[in-house]
């Protein structure tokens, strides 16, 4: 299987895709031209470390990641605080709470629709010192995300454990909790992405 040409074939389908959304809008191609030369760019930077030939003869050796290192009170207090930044980030986000967003989806109210008019009422969408811990709490659910799914899946050798399960389950939930507040479900593409990664 050539992943380059695979690749290659679905930034072509994402660029017609572009220009056929632009045809039926009121965009036009000036508005995107920059998007699609920056996907482009990355494409052939892809391409170029196809194109490095590597020494044979390089032994790379690859340490283990830190979070496999870790027991299980450390995971705990991960888990927990990733929990914790996610329901703080959403409340201050949205103005919800977790009783709010569950009712919100039951009840066929757009949460996406509540989450715009919270954000421009909060006026959320100007820069405050108020926001930089928010920034960082979701930078940080994000990195232990993500982090934690590569080591786990990629670099671990042993059987998961139920705790490390119960573990992976607490950081995918903190992380798709935030998407499913905004009713924007965006995580869930991400998690989609990752996976394939991991696949």
């Amino acid at each position: 299987m050539n992943i380059k040409k695979i690749v290659e074939f679905f930034y072509i389908i994402y660029t017609v895709y572009i220009l056929m959304v632009i045809n039926t809008t009121n965009m036009n191609l000036s508005n995107t031209f920059f998007a699609i030369a920056i996907m482009w760019i990355n494409y052939f930077l892809f391409a170029l470390g196809y194109s490095i030939k590597l020494n044979k003869n390089i032994n790379i050796k690859v340490s283990s990641s830190w979070i496999l290192a870790r027991g299980k009170l450390i995971l705990f207090a991960i888990a927990l605080t990733s929990v914790i930044f996610s329901l703080y980030s959403v409340n201050y986000y949205t103005g919800q709470t977790p009783i709010s967003v569950m009712m919100s989806a039951f009840s066929n109210t757009s949460l996406y629709n509540e989450y715009q008019s919270y954000f421009i009422e909060q006026q959320l969408n100007e820069f405050s010192v108020e926001k930089i811990p928010f920034i960082f709490m979701l930078f940080f659910i994000k990195v232990i995300f993500y982090y934690t799914y590569i080591a786990f899946f990629l670099e671990k050798e042993e059987k998961t454990s139920w705790f490390e399960k119960l573990y992976l389950g607490l950081i995918t939930i903190s992380y798709l909790y935030f998407g499913i507040a905004r009713g924007t479900n965006f995580e869930f593409f991400e998690l989609l992405i990752l996976v394939i990664f991991i696949y």
